[in-house]
């Protein structure tokens, strides 16, 4: 349950929720953790939310095991399927369909 298309942003609520229901085992960070991290926008004490974009660059989502620096990454194929699955707008969709939005992609 995002905030809006451009927010970058989802309550903390929703987000261990999500990651519950669907059983995601990397998504459990404790809110004290998170703080730490600065993924966290408690600027409404009632709803803190988590950033998303920090979440996803934060220093765990890294390699390299040098201190002085890490290479950062998203997966790009994460890209591409959350790509897809807003062009398909569905969890399902007929083969011809699926073939002409994957030949649409930008990589």
């Amino acid at each position: 349950t995002f905030e809006g298309s451009s927010s970058g942003r989802i309550r903390l609520t929703d987000f261990y929720l999500s990651y519950k229901e669907k059983g995601w085992p990397n998504f459990d960070e404790r809110q004290e953790f998170m703080q730490q991290l600065g993924v966290l926008d408690e600027s409404d004490a009632e709803q803190t939310r988590l950033i998303i974009p920090n979440y996803l660059l934060n220093p765990l989502n890294c390699e390299g095991p040098w201190s002085y620096y890490a290479t950062c990454y998203i997966n790009e194929c994460e890209l591409l399927m959350g790509h897809l699955e807003r062009a398909l707008g569905s969890p399902e969709a007929p083969p011809n369909v699926i073939a002409q939005e994957v030949a649409a992609l930008p990589s």
